[in-house]
Protein backbone atom coordinates (compact mmCIF):
# COMPACT_ATOMS: atom_id res chain seq x y z
CA UNK A 1 0.00 0.00 0.00
CA UNK A 2 2.10 2.74 -1.13
CA UNK A 3 -0.47 4.87 -2.53
CA UNK A 4 -0.34 8.29 -0.04
CA UNK A 5 -3.75 8.72 2.06
CA UNK A 6 -5.15 5.79 1.61
CA UNK A 7 -6.16 3.39 4.49
CA UNK A 8 -6.32 -0.61 4.48
CA UNK A 9 -10.59 0.36 3.99
CA UNK A 10 -9.62 2.35 0.74
CA UNK A 11 -7.35 -0.60 -0.56
CA UNK A 12 -10.11 -3.44 0.35
CA UNK A 13 -12.17 -1.77 -1.99
CA UNK A 14 -9.86 -1.36 -4.32
CA UNK A 15 -9.35 -4.99 -4.53
CA UNK A 16 -13.12 -5.82 -4.06
CA UNK A 17 -13.87 -3.59 -7.07
CA UNK A 18 -10.91 -4.88 -9.18
CA UNK A 19 -12.06 -8.58 -8.54
CA UNK A 20 -15.50 -7.26 -9.50
CA UNK A 21 -14.54 -5.81 -12.27
CA UNK A 22 -12.17 -8.59 -13.70
CA UNK A 23 -15.16 -11.38 -12.67
CA UNK A 24 -17.25 -9.54 -14.85
CA UNK A 25 -15.08 -9.22 -17.93
CA UNK A 26 -14.50 -12.89 -17.25
CA UNK A 27 -18.11 -14.02 -16.87
CA UNK A 28 -18.58 -12.16 -20.56
CA UNK A 29 -16.09 -14.10 -22.23
CA UNK A 30 -17.58 -17.19 -20.48
CA UNK A 31 -21.32 -16.56 -21.07
CA UNK A 32 -21.35 -14.57 -24.36
CA UNK A 33 -18.42 -15.23 -27.13
CA UNK A 34 -19.58 -19.19 -26.86
CA UNK A 35 -23.21 -18.13 -27.78
CA UNK A 36 -22.53 -15.49 -30.60
CA UNK A 37 -22.81 -18.39 -33.23
CA UNK A 38 -26.19 -18.86 -32.00
CA UNK A 39 -27.06 -15.41 -31.52
CA UNK A 40 -26.05 -14.92 -35.60
CA UNK A 41 -28.09 -17.88 -36.59
CA UNK A 42 -31.26 -16.19 -34.92
CA UNK A 43 -30.17 -12.79 -36.37
CA UNK A 44 -30.51 -14.52 -40.32
CA UNK A 45 -33.16 -17.17 -39.78
CA UNK A 46 -35.35 -14.65 -37.71
CA UNK A 47 -34.70 -11.29 -37.35
CA UNK A 48 -32.16 -8.80 -35.97
CA UNK A 49 -34.75 -7.58 -32.93
CA UNK A 50 -34.44 -11.23 -31.55
CA UNK A 51 -31.12 -11.24 -31.76
CA UNK A 52 -31.00 -8.27 -29.68
CA UNK A 53 -33.58 -9.65 -27.21
CA UNK A 54 -31.32 -12.60 -26.93
CA UNK A 55 -27.72 -11.05 -26.55
CA UNK A 56 -29.41 -8.62 -23.70
CA UNK A 57 -30.67 -11.75 -22.05
CA UNK A 58 -27.17 -13.17 -22.09
CA UNK A 59 -26.04 -10.27 -20.98
CA UNK A 60 -27.70 -10.22 -18.24
CA UNK A 61 -26.68 -13.55 -17.41
CA UNK A 62 -23.47 -12.44 -17.57
CA UNK A 63 -23.62 -10.10 -15.04
CA UNK A 64 -24.95 -12.76 -12.81
CA UNK A 65 -22.64 -15.30 -13.51
CA UNK A 66 -20.05 -12.52 -12.84
CA UNK A 67 -21.07 -11.38 -9.40
CA UNK A 68 -21.48 -14.91 -8.34
CA UNK A 69 -17.52 -15.48 -9.75
CA UNK A 70 -16.42 -12.53 -7.56
CA UNK A 71 -18.17 -13.69 -4.47
CA UNK A 72 -16.28 -17.14 -4.86
CA UNK A 73 -12.99 -15.48 -6.15
CA UNK A 74 -12.55 -12.71 -3.66
CA UNK A 75 -10.68 -14.16 -0.77
CA UNK A 76 -8.55 -16.17 -3.18
CA UNK A 77 -7.67 -13.36 -5.30
CA UNK A 78 -7.07 -11.33 -1.88
CA UNK A 79 -4.77 -14.35 -0.89
CA UNK A 80 -2.87 -14.68 -4.00
CA UNK A 81 -2.50 -10.61 -4.25
CA UNK A 82 -1.18 -10.99 -0.67
CA UNK A 83 1.43 -13.22 -1.03
CA UNK A 84 2.10 -11.40 -4.38
CA UNK A 85 2.68 -8.34 -2.97
CA UNK A 86 4.50 -9.26 0.12
CA UNK A 87 7.28 -11.09 -2.68
CA UNK A 88 7.32 -8.17 -4.52
CA UNK A 89 5.69 -9.23 -7.92
CA UNK A 90 4.41 -6.60 -8.97
CA UNK A 91 4.32 -7.43 -12.92
CA UNK A 92 1.26 -7.92 -15.01
CA UNK A 93 2.62 -11.33 -15.86
CA UNK A 94 2.60 -12.73 -12.34
CA UNK A 95 -1.43 -11.33 -11.90
CA UNK A 96 -2.10 -13.22 -15.99
CA UNK A 97 -1.05 -16.14 -14.40
CA UNK A 98 -2.36 -15.86 -11.08
CA UNK A 99 -5.58 -15.52 -12.70
CA UNK A 100 -5.51 -18.23 -15.53
CA UNK A 101 -4.55 -20.60 -12.56
CA UNK A 102 -7.36 -19.34 -10.56
CA UNK A 103 -9.97 -19.77 -12.92
CA UNK A 104 -10.19 -23.40 -13.20
CA UNK A 105 -9.36 -24.07 -10.13
CA UNK A 106 -12.73 -22.43 -8.52
CA UNK A 107 -14.44 -24.39 -11.35
CA UNK A 108 -13.00 -27.57 -10.14
CA UNK A 109 -13.84 -26.93 -6.49
CA UNK A 110 -17.50 -25.43 -7.36
CA UNK A 111 -18.13 -28.85 -9.62
CA UNK A 112 -20.41 -31.91 -8.82
CA UNK A 113 -18.14 -34.63 -7.78
CA UNK A 114 -18.34 -36.97 -10.75
CA UNK A 115 -19.77 -34.81 -13.47
CA UNK A 116 -16.16 -34.86 -14.88
CA UNK A 117 -15.85 -35.21 -19.18
CA UNK A 118 -14.40 -35.15 -21.97
CA UNK A 119 -15.58 -31.79 -22.88
CA UNK A 120 -14.53 -30.41 -19.55
CA UNK A 121 -11.11 -29.84 -21.03
CA UNK A 122 -12.39 -27.21 -23.23
CA UNK A 123 -13.53 -25.52 -20.68
CA UNK A 124 -10.98 -25.86 -18.45
CA UNK A 125 -8.61 -24.31 -21.30
CA UNK A 126 -11.46 -21.69 -21.45
CA UNK A 127 -11.88 -20.51 -18.23
CA UNK A 128 -8.17 -20.40 -17.64
CA UNK A 129 -8.33 -17.90 -20.57
CA UNK A 130 -11.11 -16.28 -19.53
CA UNK A 131 -9.05 -16.06 -16.08
CA UNK A 132 -5.91 -14.57 -17.28
CA UNK A 133 -8.00 -11.82 -19.34
CA UNK A 134 -9.43 -11.38 -15.62
CA UNK A 135 -5.85 -11.49 -13.77
CA UNK A 136 -4.73 -8.75 -16.34
CA UNK A 137 -7.39 -6.40 -15.53
CA UNK A 138 -6.70 -6.66 -11.33
CA UNK A 139 -3.80 -5.82 -12.45
CA UNK A 140 -4.52 -2.98 -14.27
CA UNK A 141 -7.42 -1.66 -11.47
CA UNK A 142 -4.90 -2.74 -8.06
CA UNK A 143 -1.28 -3.10 -9.05
CA UNK A 144 -0.49 -0.71 -11.35
CA UNK A 145 -1.52 2.28 -9.46
CA UNK A 146 0.94 0.70 -6.51
CA UNK A 147 3.35 -0.04 -9.23
CA UNK A 148 3.64 3.64 -10.67
CA UNK A 149 3.97 5.00 -7.04
CA UNK A 150 6.82 2.89 -6.08
CA UNK A 151 8.36 4.00 -9.42
CA UNK A 152 7.51 7.62 -9.14
CA UNK A 153 10.09 9.75 -7.39
CA UNK A 154 8.49 11.13 -3.96
CA UNK A 155 9.29 14.74 -2.59
CA UNK A 156 9.37 14.44 1.19
CA UNK A 157 10.62 17.90 1.34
Amino acid sequence: MDLPNQTVLDYLGRVAGGVIVAALAASVISVVIPSLDSLMTVAVERSLAKAAQSLAGLCMLAMLVGLGIALLAYIPALCLHAMAEANGWRHPITYILMGGALGPVLTSLTSLPGSAEQGDRVIGWFLAASGTLAGWIFWCIVVRPLRKAALSPRSDA
